[in-house]
């Protein structure tokens, strides 16, 4: 891709000469002393679905998993379920 500075003059080769920063490698950076607390929530969690809907959404998902089952793609997925006899 070529670029144009406002005098007109092509910009594409200064663009590739300058130096990129090089990475602090992990053993160059300073350790860091942290002291975090652990936070909590003391909101109270509101209810989005009744008991029955939870219920009803459960008894679904373990239908259409019977009907129609699960394509597992990863060869060790396979080899696993093949060895829990699933």
């Amino acid at each position: 891709m070529r670029g144009h500075s406002v005098d007109g003059t092509d910009v594409t080769e200064s663009r590739h000469r300058t130096p990129r920063r090089r990475r602090r490698t992990a053993a160059a950076a300073p350790a860091r002393a942290v002291s975090y607390h652990p936070i909590f929530n003391r909101l109270p969690h509101p209810e989005v679905f009744s008991a029955d809907q939870v219920a009803s959404i459960h008894d679904t998902a373990l239908r259409v998993l019977e009907e129609l089952g699960i394509r597992v793609l990863h060869a060790e997925g396979r080899r696993r379920f093949r060895e829990a006899g699933v």
